[in-house]
């Protein structure tokens, strides 16, 4: 009974909050009007802010593994559709939920870097109209240990989706649209028992 006890308690749960910054966006897709391609669909969004929370725990030193959900929100000024541009000025929002895991490293000590991925689905809402799709994660960043129950990552992430078909109104379809973000971010996170 000891031994099969012995795995359970190598798992910290824990939850944790952050916020992002996006240093690059890219939105595109193929543009059709009834059933007629008519060309290729680019918009370079500003700069996204996203915020997250998530809840997991670390399984041993090395590996964490969580349940993340993220809100962005970007401004989109301008597209081009089938080689000419067009004024668009709307949002983009998404909403996004990950299963993810981190791989540290450095299992030990006060810095510990860190690879991570992961994938889920994200929705993405623009001009009025919502779509959900597939979404992956890939991040790299270091893990600070501030106090003894608490953890301060430092990561960059790179995070795409794509769903099958976008209506734009008026027989207009955006199809294949990809939706990809760049960004670094800051998460605090606390620790229910005892650091491993």
């Amino acid at each position: 009974m000891l031994a099969l006890a012995a795995p359970a308690s190598a798992i910290t749960p824990y939850v944790s909050g952050g916020i992002g910054f996006g240093g690059a966006q890219s939105l595109n897709g193929s543009v059709r009007v009834g059933a007629v391609d008519v060309g290729g669909f680019r918009a370079d969004p500003g700069g996204e802010i996203s915020g997250e929370i998530a809840g997991g725990g670390y399984f041993g030193r090395r590996l964490a593994a969580e349940i993340a959900f993220r809100y962005g929100r970007a401004e989109l000024a301008s597209a081009t559709i089938a080689g000419q541009s067009t004024i668009v000025d709307t949002e983009i929002e998404t909403l996004t939920v990950l299963a993810r895991s981190r791989f540290l490293i450095v299992p030990r000590g006060d810095v510990r870097p860190f690879i991570g991925g992961g994938i889920g689905v994200q929705r993405v809402a623009m001009g009025g109209v919502e779509r959900t799709g597939f979404a992956y994660e890939g991040s790299a960043g270091v893990t600070l240990t501030v106090a003894p129950r608490w953890d301060v990552d430092v990561a960059a992430r790179y995070t795409g989706s794509t769903t099958a078909a976008f209506d734009a109104g008026s027989g207009v379809a955006v199809d294949g649209l990809r939706y990809r973000t760049i960004s670094g971010g800051v998460t605090l996170r606390y620790l229910f028992g005892a650091r491993r």
